[in-house]
């Protein structure tokens, strides 16, 4: 049984017969595979290419990258956090009635992104970062799987029913707690009581429960497996502050980027990402000034690159195991051509804990014809990252 009050579980079966409450809303967080953060994709060159969609169901989640590249692998050199301000801040008020509704929707499941990027030696912190998500599309939501809302209700009333009539059973059988007899009042006010009626409840539950009953665990199971790879389309933007030093002192915005990603499924084990970017970006040169034969000058110059990038990455597999395949093109106002490819996985470690290992190679070269014997350059890239958010509701 449920660790909750009685009278709330009785609660649930009379409001969930007619619509899902503002605690389905709120329990309706499930372990879908964390996207990549806007704050953190600006940040690393390497896998800025094509941004993963986020989820309706995420209210915080946090990426530690590159751990085994440092120095000390304890010490995050990468590190960002994403959170949807508006679900945190309201998420006592807010129904599932209101994400049915798009606009409402759309406003609660923006998400701001803040990430970090040491120096080698991590002693200071010479790139931070801010990003803001929002999901035009997002049909893993709630609000778009009717059935699944009306199987959880579904369950929900049979399990407290289940629940509610084992507590009567005990009291007309003259079951004692402490030497005493109880009542149900008296289940909803202590917790020792109720810890007791709960252990008791488990070992007998499969001798009373509905033959109709699915668990939670097993309605959330189908839910992922049926929508993890669902149709979506959203926008982020992002924007990079760089230093030579300390980013508090002398930091300036060097990178501004784009993200627009569109997700499509392809059968019941792939999805298609499709991915549109556009980034600008502050860039550093030299002008050399020739002052007589013998005596040069060389100042910094600053200037804008402006790169537009088209990416796509394939997915095959299934929610808590998947490997993918991503190609990118890149070209910008500097007149370099980059193009990219990379493979990784993700993997579901724990529930609300994921790994993601990604292996790559970007491949430059110069557009500009006054460049003569012109050739590829390689770059080779590789990390292991860990993401964490919040986990299932166990209890509801």
């Amino acid at each position: 049984m449920k660790k909750f009050l009685l009278t709330t579980i009785l609660l649930y079966a009379s409001n969930l017969s007619a619509q899902p409450d503002s605690a389905l809303a709120k329990w309706g967080k499930l372990d879908f595979a964390i996207p990549d953060h806007p704050a953190f994709s600006i940040l690393n060159n390497n896998t800025d290419n094509i941004l993963r969609p986020g989820n309706s169901n995420e209210l915080f989640s946090l990426i530690y990258a590159n751990f085994l590249n440092g120095k000390t692998p304890v010490i995050p050199k990468d590190l960002s956090v994403e959170f949807a301000p508006v679900q945190l801040s309201g998420m006592n008020t807010i129904t599932y009635a209101d994400y049915k509704k798009n606009g409402k929707r759309i406003l609660y499941d923006c998400k701001l992104s803040i990430g970090g990027k040491t120096s080698e030696d991590g002693d200071t912190l010479q790139n931070f970062a801010i990003g803001l998500r929002t999901t035009w599309v997002d049909k893993t939501a709630l609000s778009a799987n009717q059935e699944f809302v009306d199987s959880v209700c579904k369950a929900l009333k049979l399990s407290a029913r289940d629940e509610h009539g084992f507590i009567l059973s005990l009291i007309n059988e003259g079951q004692l707690y402490n030497g005493k007899s109880f009542n149900e009042d008296d289940v909803a006010a202590d917790n020792g009581l109720r810890d007791f009626v709960d252990s008791l409840y488990n070992l007998n539950r499969e001798n009373f429960k509905d033959a109709r009953f699915f668990s939670i665990k097993e309605l959330r199971d189908q839910y992922k497996k049926k929508t993890w790879n669902k149709f979506k389309f959203e926008t982020a933007i992002a924007f990079k502050f760089s230093s030579a030093d300390s980013i508090v002192r002398n930091g300036y915005l060097s990178k501004f980027q784009l993200y627009n990603t569109l997700a499509v499924p392809l059968g019941k084990s792939g999805q298609w990402l499709i991915g549109i970017n556009v980034s600008s970006e502050r860039r550093d040169s030299v002008k050399i000034t020739v002052v007589d034969s013998v005596n040069t000058i060389m100042d910094p110059v600053k200037y804008q690159n402006t790169i537009g990038t088209l990416a796509m990455r394939f997915y095959v597999g299934s929610n808590n195991f998947k490997s993918f395949i991503e190609t990118s093109l890149k070209n910008g106002s500097d007149k370099l051509l980059n193009i990219g490819l990379n493979i990784g996985t993700e993997i579901n470690l724990a529930d609300g804990l994921w790994g993601a290992i990604n292996l790559g190679n970007n491949w430059m070269k110069s557009t500009d014809s006054n460049i003569a014997g012109n050739k590829w350059l390689n770059n080779f890239f590789w990390h292991i990252d860990i993401r964490f958010h919040l986990p299932e509701k166990k209890k509801i």
